[in-house]
């Protein structure tokens, strides 16, 4: 899909008809198995997760309602209560997934080098809470808008842009400590 007017057309079909949900799951498949897959470990675990993403999507079809983000900020905010729920369900640690291409930006915003930022990194994100983390997450791994952050989170935009910058100082506090 091209547009967001492309979008919203096959989003009003799936919700006449749900065969029509099939080029959304198609669009959209490859993107929430990695956002999905960047937070937990166990694949088959991720499949699940992804398998019920899609179902309550298509479930909740004829709810859904345009805001002006793409169809992607919906299911991200679906898989981001469905990961919640099976951290909360579970009571595993939960996994964040770090890789050089994602933390480009996350360096820049701290004013660090990549392997300085890599080696205290995994130590300093202990000290954030979940949503601290997830809010770095959408933010820097998943380029999220604010707008979409606050979307995905249930909060406004400029409280996600607000929690995001001090999640950010947390870091770079406990970067300089962890030196």
């Amino acid at each position: 899909m091209n547009s967001l007017s492309e979008e919203y057309e096959c989003i009003l079909q799936a919700q006449q008809e749900p065969k029509h949900f099939e080029a959304l799951y198609d669009e959209y498949f490859v993107s929430v198995w990695k956002f999905i897959g960047r937070r937990v470990e166990d694949k088959q675990d991720v499949a699940d997760l992804v398998s019920d993403v899609f179902a309550s999507a298509l479930f909740h079809i004829k709810k859904f309602k345009p805001m002006g983000y793409p169809f992607s900020s919906w299911l991200y905010k679906i898989a981001s209560n469905e990961v919640n729920r099976y951290y909360r369900a579970s009571k595993k640690i939960r996994l964040v997934s770090i890789d050089h291409a994602s933390c480009k930006s996350l360096a820049a915003q701290t004013n660090m080098e990549w392997n300085d930022l890599k080696q205290v990194l995994g130590k300093a994100l202990h000290y954030l809470s979940a949503q601290e983390i997830e809010l770095i997450e959408l933010r820097y791994f998943e380029s999220k808008s604010f707008a979409e952050i606050g979307f995905i989170l249930q909060v406004t935009e400029n409280n996600a842009k607000v929690k995001t910058y001090r999640a950010i100082d947390k870091l770079k506090q406990k970067f300089s400590v962890l030196q």
